[in-house]
């Protein structure tokens, strides 16, 4: 029997001890009813209980429970947020306070990844500082790459972990007008007395 018919099934069984339930439920018998359920006396509490799980059946969810709209419009809500932190991480960017906080109350796991991330991140960036040239900074960059794809760096993104060094590099590096890479901080200052010398 295929899905859809035992959902219609369940739908229309469940609309019929509603309607028992109902009907027993309008009979009062001193302090028990007699339900289609089990066959036995059941208090009128019991009745009305069955009564409200019957009526907030959805056979969408097969759940018997009622679905709160405005929990599940949280719940999107939340859902889209760390859709749009995930893209953002994706990106290379960094996260701001606010997110990172928001992921761990709401997301641990990512929470985690992004908090190893940094650290590299961090690692990487002195790395940089103590490069001298601009073809060094590219083989630092090269190396954390190769680093990350062979799975040293044990991160669950690696994608996230590229993204972020690569993101590093480019702040390091820094952009020029035309959109040519031009060195900055010590790879700057060596560019500068090369031309010098």
């Amino acid at each position: 029997m295929n899905f859809a018919i035992r959902n219609v099934k369940q739908y229309t069984a469940m609309q019929k001890m509603s309607q028992s339930i109902m009907k027993s439920a309008a009979k009062p018998q001193n302090s028990a009813a007699v339900s289609r359920f089990s066959g036995s006396a059941v208090s009128e509490d019991e009745t009305l209980r069955r009564r409200a799980l019957v009526d907030t059946f959805d056979p969408n969810s097969m759940t018997g429970q009622h679905i709160d709209p405005e929990k599940l419009e949280l719940e999107k809500a939340k859902g889209e947020r760390i859709r749009e932190i995930t893209e953002k991480l994706n990106m290379g960017k960094r996260l701001s306070q606010e997110e990172k906080d928001f992921l761990r109350e709401h997301s641990p796991q990512l929470y985690e990844e992004v908090v190893k991330i940094e650290e590299e991140r961090e690692k990487f960036r002195q790395e940089l500082k103590g490069a001298k040239t601009p073809d060094e900074a590219e083989q630092l960059l090269i190396q954390k790459k190769t680093t990350i794809m062979s799975g040293s760096a044990k991160n669950s993104s690696p994608q996230m972990m590229l993204a972020a060094m690569e993101d590093e590099y480019k702040n390091f590096m820094g952009k020029g007008s035309d959109g040519e890479v031009e060195a900055t901080g010590a790879a700057k200052t060596a560019a500068v007395l090369n031309a010098l010398v």
